[in-house]
């Protein structure tokens, strides 16, 4: 069996990648870099004269050559590298006639705990959003804790604002849900510390990006300045940076997104390294939409013959991840309002969707099952 063909398709700001055997077999994989597609594009056209005429099994191999071959790194070489790679294990997992969990080791759960992304223009509205979740069977939600303002916003006043939707949120939800924050790298680390220790006294189960990604150790001296635990590493493209960031202890929760992290292949290595660290996995990957078990909408489907990444299909063996896989089955034209038809239809799956993901990516040993996955 060898690379026939490698092909790019841009949809939107998304871009995929579909790989052909000379059997016909194919798989297909995602960049996730939505903000440049078109780089992460090229990158992959200047691959395919490589690709094409290799054993499509070798992807070990094939990602090392890849990575190597012109010394330039960063997140759009790492979206490409993901995509093949994701493209590589679909195209491997059905030629072996097994889900690509199997060929990594094995499934090591039935089902992964979830968290639910809740939202609102007030604190009350939040802590509604947040109830609702909780309702359906959530036992973790996640919000940013800010005004859409926020940026016009004075320390003091951005501080108070803060105080009061996580508090809201918390006395909505009660004792035993956990709080996940979303600060989305808008803080400086004098800031996130500040921040942090004002709300400490709600238990959230992490603060997620709360400064820029671009300093681990940076984040470092953030996490040793607080009590919570920090969740990041949804930018970073390479194990040598959640090295860097775990030598310097900046997190308590890695976030790996296995498109622009090169994939499959090295996110179980970013996995593995953040075990040795007690360190907890929490994949990021809202920025794919084959990240998320998603199936293409009808005009992506035409493009790729609706392929359905075969390890990720397969690992979703049980009921409730059926249903999420079903609840996320349609893709927008547009985002606009979207957003609240989704997290209903997700809603509608059921707090124990499985993330097949996951399923390929354990968790460190002695926290299997405690932390939730991202859902949003």
């Amino acid at each position: 069996m060898k690379i026939e063909k490698v092909e790019n398709v841009l949809a939107g700001r998304w871009h995929f990648v579909r790989i052909t055997a000379d059997n016909g077999l194919y798989g297909v994989g995602e960049s996730g870099i939505w903000g440049y597609p078109e780089a992460s594009e090229r990158i992959v056209d200047a691959w395919a004269s490589y690709l094409v005429g290799q054993d499509p099994l070798r992807i070990e191999h094939h990602w090392q050559y890849l990575y190597r071959n012109a010394h330039f790194m960063g997140s759009a070489v790492g979206g490409a590298l993901g995509a093949i790679d994701i493209a590589l294990w679909d195209l491997v997992g059905k030629h072996r006639q097994a889900p690509v969990y199997e060929l990594l080791g094995g499934r090591v759960r039935d089902k992964v705990r979830c968290y639910l992304h809740v939202g609102g223009r007030t604190a009350n509205d939040l802590a509604a959003d947040a109830a609702k979740a909780v309702a359906d069977g959530f036992t973790a939600v996640r919000f940013t804790p800010f005004r859409d303002d926020f940026p016009s916003m004075r320390y003091g006043g951005l501080l108070e604002e803060a105080i009061k939707r996580v508090g809201a949120v918390r006395e909505a939800v009660g004792p035993d849900v956990d709080l996940c924050v979303e600060i989305h790298r808008r803080m400086s680390p004098m800031e996130a510390i500040g921040l942090s220790r004002e709300l400490a006294r709600f238990r959230p189960f992490f603060l997620e990006d709360p400064i820029l990604p671009d300093s681990p150790r940076s984040m470092g001296e953030v996490q040793k300045a607080i009590e919570i635990p920090i969740a990041t590493g949804e930018r970073f493209t390479s194990i040598y940076q959640f090295r860097e960031l775990l030598e310097a202890g900046g997190c308590r929760f890695v976030r790996p997104d296995v498109c622009i992290a090169g994939g499959i292949s090295h996110c179980k290595k970013i996995a593995a390294l953040a075990e040795a660290f007690h360190v907890a996995v929490i994949p990021h990957n809202p920025l794919a939409h084959l990240d998320r078990g998603l199936r293409p909408d009808r005009r992506l489907r035409a493009e790729l013959r609706a392929p359905g990444v075969h390890g990720r299909e397969r690992a979703a063996q049980a009921r409730a991840g059926r249903r999420a896989a079903q609840a996320r089955a349609r893709l927008p034209a547009r985002a606009g309002d979207a957003r609240d038809r989704h997290r209903a239809e997700l809603r509608r799956a059921g707090a124990h969707a499985v993330q097949a993901a996951s399923a390929r990516h354990p968790a460190p040993r002695g926290r299997v099952g405690r932390g939730p996955v991202s859902r949003s």
